[in-house]
């Protein structure tokens, strides 16, 4: 007999309507996950949005495009939180998944506020085993990937595209690991990308992930700026073109 979860993302969708626990609103097409809260600061001094609780946190609709992008945060941080968000909203009608966040620099030419946009993640996490099968790496889509790369050319905001790596275990990238991906031209790691995008690609439905670097790990080495403001001035270069390319 084939083996199946005890329950769903739909079940416990299902459980929280009946509570009422979810909003009556038409879900967006596009759903960006941010963990920097000066993205919301950004995004909500800048547009006109609809504010709406659900699943634990806020989600932000913007009007200008009929509430058909959202952006969503304040629920955490890591792979474990961000699958089974992205799993809910699966489940609540989302077709689209982008991660805008931070990520560390792999390569000694990626400086702080550099935009990488990644092509796949490195499955050094233990969330996405549990939605694909065993591969290294799951794959953005690429007809995403396309659009904002060609947004953000437009706007003549230089990016560089690549594999990056997805760990659950920050203070435990060690230095032969950090060489080895570094030589083999990874470009960043995060803590959430494999995730999102292997239960994105479970649910049929597309995902990306788009990073401003922050610190460098290139060497073996970390460093940390002191200031980030470039790096989030990048995350909101990244969030000007996906809105660009998504909003059509």
């Amino acid at each position: 007999m084939k083996d199946s979860p005890v329950f769903t993302a739909q079940d416990y969708l299902a459980y929280l309507k009946a509570n009422k626990h979810v909003p009556e609103i038409t879900p967006p097409k596009l759903l960006i996950l941010y963990y920097q809260n000066d993205v919301a600061k950004y995004v909500t001094r800048k547009y006109s949005t609809k504010k709406v609780k659900i699943f634990g946190s806020e989600l932000f609709l913007l009007k200008k495009f009929e509430n058909q992008i959202g952006i969503f945060g304040g629920f955490g941080a890591g792979s474990p939180v961000t699958a089974t968000v992205v799993d809910l909203f699966c489940a609540f009608g989302v077709k689209q998944f982008l991660i805008l966040g931070m990520a560390g620099g792999l390569q000694p030419n990626l400086k702080t506020g550099d935009l990488v946009l990644s092509t796949g993640a490195i499955r050094e996490e233990g969330v996405s085993r549990h939605y694909l099968p065993e591969s290294e790496i799951v794959e953005s889509d690429k007809k995403l990937l396309e659009s904002l790369s060609q947004a953000l050319s437009a706007k003549k905001y230089a990016h560089t595209i690549g594999v990056t790596w997805t760990t659950d275990a920050p203070f435990r990238e060690m230095k032969s690991e950090v060489n080895a991906y570094q030589n083999r031209g990874m470009l960043a790691v995060d803590m959430e990308a494999a995730a999102m995008l292997a239960v994105a690609q479970a649910n049929q439905k597309s995902g990306l992930a788009a990073f401003s670097i922050s610190d460098s790990l290139a060497g073996g080495e970390w460093v940390m700026p002191h200031d980030l403001s470039p790096a989030r001035e990048g995350l909101f270069h990244l969030f000007e073109s996906a809105v660009e390319a998504f909003g059509k």
